[in-house]
């Protein structure tokens, strides 16, 4: 597990996943939203590797996330 605060990299090592788990879930609840959306993003990614939405449904979620729009001619 990487968690990057201040251009620093901090590595863990956990004994097995469910103490990954609770120590993850602990830091995404104290990090905020920005880990969050991270893990939202590992969760779509892993749904369209499952062939569970579609491509364009994947894409429509990377473009949102990346915050761009229909409406910039730019992007």
């Amino acid at each position: 597990m990487e968690i990057y605060t201040n251009k620093k990299s901090y590595y863990f090592t956990f004994e097995n996943n469910a103490e990954r788990e609770e120590i993850y879930n602990t830091l995404i609840s104290t990090l905020g939203k920005e880990y969050d959306s991270e893990r939202r993003l590992e969760q779509i990614t892993e749904k369209w590797q499952r062939e569970e939405i579609s491509n364009y449904e994947y894409l429509m979620y990377l473009n949102e996330a990346a915050d761009r729009t229909f409406s910039d001619l730019t992007q």
